[in-house]
């Protein structure tokens, strides 16, 4: 496969998770009401582990 286009695949995914974690962080209340309001256990614990999750899967894609 080209390199190129798995360098872009991968910058787009990396994007992708990045600002949404950033935008979950920012918005931690409203992450964790939406969790609240599906009736899954611990909302505050879960919406933690989500940006944890999606900002540190970005940094491992970045530094491989």
């Amino acid at each position: 496969m080209n390199p190129a286009a798995m360098t872009l695949g991968r910058f787009l995914l990396v994007l992708f998770f990045l600002i949404e974690g950033a935008n979950r962080a920012m918005d931690l209340s409203g992450t964790t009401s939406v969790i609240a309001s599906k009736g899954l256990p611990q909302p505050h614990v879960l919406a933690a582990l989500t940006v944890l999750v999606e900002i540190g899967a970005s940094l491992l894609l970045i530094f491989n």
